[in-house]
């Protein structure tokens, strides 16, 4: 709830109401289940409120969010995930150093 309340929602309402039902539709989610910190995109979680303003930030950002879903979806596994991805092993590996990914939790 902090990272929705933290992040400064330049689309007001409506951006808000299109997360929820894209990690709705996403995650599956039914009645009774909990939308947790984890099913909300880095842009809100992570940046505080700062939202990606050059090419360059937006290009990182989907590139993170697009690793993270992979290896999500392959349980941590970076052969299969850079396989989904259409990249070699050591590519993703690569692109996750310079994306400052490599030693953090996926």
């Amino acid at each position: 709830m902090e990272a929705l309340k933290s992040y400064h929602w330049p689309g007001n309402v409506r951006e808000l109401k299109n997360l929820l039902k894209r990690i709705i539709t996403e995650k599956r989610i039914e009645g009774g289940h909990t939308i947790t910190i984890e099913d909300i995109p880095d842009e809100i979680r992570d940046g505080r409120g700062k939202v990606p303003k050059t090419l360059k930030e937006k290009i990182e950002a989907f590139t993170k969010e697009g690793i993270k879903k992979a290896l999500k979806k392959h349980n941590g596994n970076r052969t299969k995930a850079a396989e989904e991805l259409g990249l070699s092993r050591w590519g993703l590996i690569k692109m996750m150093k310079s994306l400052g990914m490599v030693g953090k939790d996926q």
